[in-house]
């Protein structure tokens, strides 16, 4: 598992990681907003 995981960091662009942690804050609030209800 970690050679997968080592390899698919490495497989990925610097900004799939950037554009991933900016959605974050969105992506919390439907969470949220969904009250844990599937989407």
């Amino acid at each position: 598992i970690r050679k997968w995981l080592d390899d698919f960091i490495v497989s990925k662009d610097v900004t799939f990681f950037r554009d991933g942690i900016h959605q974050l804050p969105e992506r919390w609030l439907k969470v949220i907003e969904s009250n844990g209800e599937y989407f």
